[in-house]
């Protein structure tokens, strides 16, 4: 008798343990996996900066020269086409009287609760057709 109730005693404890390890193994993959969502969202938002960056540029060497307003109004595009959502994209005219061919590029795109907003300035050079 007194023999199974040690062996019941040492049963649970055994199964106690192993259920301690697992809930600790569990506890690591779910902090990783947080990790690694992070990372994704991170490099999601940095390549759709990039595109609209370089949509931006793209736009402005093909309308550069007929852009004809006045220094520093801007032009915000459209990129709903893009199917990126909560994005934007302006691009603030250069100084048609200085003849410089300086744009600021503004970008903002959001993934959950994270948003990526930048203001960068790029000189365009168009070519001459």
């Amino acid at each position: 008798m007194i023999n199974k109730t040690k062996n019941k005693g040492f049963v649970t404890i055994l199964v106690i343990v192993y259920l301690a390890v697992i809930a600790a193994e569990i506890l690591v993959l779910t902090g990783i996996s947080n990790i690694i969502a992070f990372q994704t969202n991170n490099a999601y938002l940095n390549s759709v900066e990039k595109n609209l960056t370089d949509s931006g540029i793209a736009w402005a060497r093909y309308n550069l020269t007929k852009i004809t307003n006045e220094p520093d109004q801007s032009t915000t595009l459209d990129v709903s086409a893009a199917s990126i959502k909560r994005a934007s994209l302006t691009i603030i005219h250069p100084d048609k009287h200085t003849q410089s061919n300086l744009i600021n590029i503004s970008t903002s795109c959001s993934k959950g609760n994270r948003t990526l907003s930048h203001t960068k300035k790029f000189q365009i050079i168009t070519s001459k057709r």
